[in-house]
């Protein structure tokens, strides 16, 4: 693994080595200090809690209908009514479960959709501005950990603050695609 790191390094070493002009780029940093991500972290935060709130409320459909299942346990109530509450229990209990699927499955592809759409613009940023001010490489930062090799780079190539500046203009607002019908399955 480190010699393909260190192959990807002098490869990359060489390409800048006959390049005139670098900068570079820190994905995530640009992604926090965005307008539109802030609005993304926004509407998960009220959707996720939307959905809480339903099913707090299911779950207390439920436990109305347990309660009332163990008096008819511990009652001589008819055996025919009991075993019918049970059912209705277990398919309550079994569509809770799913609609917590549902709305979990939704939220995470309008998230995936909508950073799909971030990265896209952000990549079209980069393009722009390395085009415009005849950048020849663009080198992503990431924050050093002891798994991951790190490069040095001068802060003054960071075209970071640039990018946002364009990615605030051009995508100041991201709406997700939720469905936020709250009478019924997300």
């Amino acid at each position: 693994m480190r010699k393909v790191i260190l192959s990807i390094i002098c490869g990359l070493w060489v390409h800048v080595s006959f390049a005139q002009n670098i900068a570079s780029m820190n994905p995530d940093r640009v992604l926090n200090k965005s307008v539109a991500w802030g609005q993304i972290k926004q509407q998960i935060d009220t959707y996720a809690q939307n959905i809480q709130n339903q099913v707090i409320e299911k779950q207390k459909i439920l436990e109305e209908e347990w309660a009332v299942i163990k008096n008819m346990r511990d009652s001589a109530e008819s055996r025919e009514q009991l075993v019918e509450k049970e059912k209705l229990f277990m398919e309550n209990s079994a569509e809770l479960q799913q609609f917590v699927q549902s709305a979990k499955n939704k939220m995470e592809q309008a998230y995936l959709d909508a950073r799909g759409t971030m990265q896209e613009t952000i990549f079209d940023i980069v393009r722009q501005i390395a085009t415009e001010t005849r950048i020849d490489v663009v080198v992503t930062e990431t924050d050093a950990s002891f798994n991951s090799p790190y490069i040095y780079l001068n802060p003054s190539i960071s075209i970071n603050d640039q990018v946002i500046e364009i990615l605030n203009q051009k995508l100041p607002k991201i709406e997700m695609q939720l469905d936020w019908n709250l009478n019924g399955t997300p």
